[in-house]
């Protein structure tokens, strides 16, 4: 193969080492992304810290709450784990995903009640969900 005119030619050693450089860049590169996002306590469920929970920040604890409990952000059901519901999710404003709940049923903690679902804001939510009732 015949190297470009304006390039001078690379001895084959210096060409592999540029090569190693490269791959060895791309590897740095790829490992600096972001980690493993890991759930370690279902949404709802009692928690101190965030790291109860999960991977923070992506999983947090909500210790305003009694007992605290385990939230996750998100602009849609979709960002939610499967026992969960975004709730209060409405144009720029983010919302959390809560526990899913029936209608007419229980929360499985005292003090929390299922609330129904509601298509107004600020806490507009596809399906009925555990909160803290006061």
């Amino acid at each position: 193969m015949t190297p470009h005119p304006a390039w001078p030619a690379l001895a084959p050693a210096s060409a592999r080492i540029l090569s190693a450089l490269g791959f060895g860049l791309l590897l740095l590169a790829a490992g600096c992304g972001p980690g493993v996002v890991q759930q370690e306590l279902a949404i709802g469920q009692p928690c101190s810290a965030a790291s109860d929970c999960g991977t923070a920040p992506t999983f947090y604890c909500e210790t305003a709450l009694p007992g605290g409990y385990c939230k996750k952000d998100c602009r849609t059901d979709l960002d939610c784990p499967t026992e969960a519901v975004c709730v209060g999710a409405a144009g720029l404003t983010t919302g959390s995903c809560y526990l899913i709940c029936g209608a007419g049923s229980t929360c499985p903690r005292q003090g929390y009640g299922c609330l129904p679902a509601s298509s107004t804001p600020p806490l507009t939510a596809s399906r009925n969900y555990c909160d803290y009732i006061h």
